[in-house]
């Protein structure tokens, strides 16, 4: 099995709470998360694993990016996830991002929304290149869809076109809403979720690699489950891949991991649980390789 561990590098505002300020400040990364990325990139280092980032384009645009130049120094694979954290299925400038609504000139004449969304990309893309010396192999849909780019064959081929090797756009995990709990109903859902959403191309070639099981936000926002309760499901994900040889990629952000397991602890048993079984830790970026 492989089990690829994911961070979203993004907003703090609004993390891990429903009832926090949303600003819309995509890309505001403060002290606490940076400070957390260098825990993780520490503990990859002592485990001999490497995680998978998606980086927004603002972020890289901060006054403190030595954390990100770690990233890609130490061998962490690290990708696009636009700059704004815009809706990459949006029909209407209004749905792009809410700071277009905020500021029209953003959007400095662009004909259409998949004018500005191609902009973001490749911005980011650029913007990678030039201050963390990589070119982005991954490309990560701000939100995840539950049929992934199915609808979106302008996004398919927009993304073939400025050469990713991959997207991450899908994620579906149907669970139980109300406690208590039926266990085996949550771990039902995660299996499910593992099984159905293994990594596939769409009908014009370009590879989907799907967000499996929970996601941190789904757990801990939607689900209200504390950090014993998430670690569990994510534990019975790994048990279904090891079983069925199957590739698990987990949905993480290191906003919200900040706040909840504040010491990578949950990481590190979850590293330490794929190796016990046989599995192999790798990043998003050498699944697509496999893939061919």
């Amino acid at each position: 099995m492989k089990l690829s561990l994911t961070f979203d590098i993004e907003m703090c505002t609004n993390f891990p709470y429903w009832s926090d300020v949303w600003d819309h400040r995509k890309g505001a990364i403060d002290e606490q998360t940076r400070r957390h990325i260098e825990q993780l990139a520490d503990l990859a280092l002592e485990l001999g694993v490497r995680f998978q980032w998606f980086v927004l384009g603002a972020a890289v645009q901060a006054d403190d990016i030595a954390y990100l130049r770690r990233l890609v120094g130490e061998g962490h694979a690290v990708g696009n996830h636009t700059y704004h954290h815009v809706n990459v299925k949006a029909q209407r400038f209004e749905d792009l991002q809410i700071v277009y609504n905020q500021d029209p000139l953003k959007l400095r004449g662009a004909a259409t929304p998949l004018d500005v969304i191609a902009d973001e990309i490749s911005a980011t893309s650029d913007l990678l290149e030039h201050h963390l010396g990589t070119r982005p192999r991954g490309f990560r849909t701000p939100g995840g869809f539950g049929n992934g780019l199915q609808d979106a064959p302008a996004v398919q081929g927009l993304l073939q076109q400025h050469g990713f090797a991959y997207c991450s756009g899908h994620y579906d995990c149907e669970l139980p809403t109300e406690r208590p709990f039926d266990w085996s109903e949550l771990e039902r859902g995660v299996g499910e979720s593992v099984r159905a959403l293994q990594p596939y191309r769409y009908p014009n070639g370009l590879p989907e690699i799907p967000m499996m099981g929970i996601s941190d936000i789904h757990a801990y926002r939607v689900r209200d489950l504390d950090r014993g309760e998430f670690t569990r499901l994510l534990e019975h994900g790994i048990h279904v891949a090891a079983q069925e040889d199957l590739t698990f990629s987990v949905l993480l952000h290191p906003q919200v991991q900040a706040c909840r397991d504040p010491h990578g602890g949950m990481v590190r048993r979850l590293v330490e649980k794929a190796l016990s079984l046989g599995g192999e830790v790798v990043t998003n970026d050498q699944i697509a390789a496999a893939v061919g």
